[in-house]
């Protein structure tokens, strides 16, 4: 996770012999579902919800697509 002055960049994947600038579906949901997982066990661990028997209180259902988060404010 990169911080930037018009949101955060999440990322930094890379696959050996794959030159596309075309993103990975697969991987492009594993690392927007891993941070979803990140920051609500943050916030559930801040309501005291969260075990660390379960290492997580959340599942996402659905990971966002891509588009939803163009025209977005911070």
């Amino acid at each position: 996770m990169l911080s930037r002055s018009d949101g955060i960049i999440l990322g930094g994947t890379n696959e050996r012999g794959e030159w596309s600038h075309e993103p990975n579906e697969e991987e492009r949901r594993r690392v927007v579902e891993g941070h979803m997982e990140l920051f609500e066990a943050m916030r559930s661990s801040a309501l005291g919800r969260w075990s660390p028997m379960t290492r997580s209180a959340f599942t996402p259902s659905e990971t966002p697509p891509v588009e939803s988060f163009f025209g977005l404010e911070s």
